[in-house]
């Protein structure tokens, strides 16, 4: 008997946007265009995100203790489209941008799928 996870996935996406902050873009870099050897890349493009915001400790790093943080949002999967390596995050929408927004850069995408059910995901960022 296999289970059902479309409503604990309803259920995550729900309390994610009672509680989440959708104040977030993520930023997908442009299409590349051109040859390999002068590419040309298309504008970026904003999507809007539900996140909620964690910060975790790394502790033990290699077999050292080290007391590095890492910035982890939890994300909805609402989203158009699953976050990548190569996307960045900014906390602000596009209209909002001014040279004193931070943009983040993904460094890891974990999702949350068990059974093969993508319930949400885990995006770790550069701090």
């Amino acid at each position: 008997m296999t289970f059902d996870y479309s409503r604990p996935k309803a259920t995550a996406e729900r309390l994610l946007a009672r509680f989440g902050n959708t104040n977030v873009s993520l930023i997908r870099p442009g299409e590349q265009t051109g040859p390999d050897y002068a590419p040309v890349f298309g504008p970026p493009t904003a999507h809007a995100l539900t996140v909620i915001e964690d910060i975790q400790r790394v502790r033990d790093r290699d077999g050292t203790l080290i007391g590095q943080s890492i910035r982890t949002l939890i994300v909805s999967t609402d989203a158009e489209f699953a976050p990548t390596k190569a996307d960045s995050i900014w906390f602000g929408m596009p209209s909002d941008w001014t040279d004193g927004l931070v943009k983040h850069q993904i460094i890891e995408v974990r999702p949350l799928a068990p059974g093969g059910a993508v319930l949400l995901w885990e995006v770790d960022l550069e701090t």
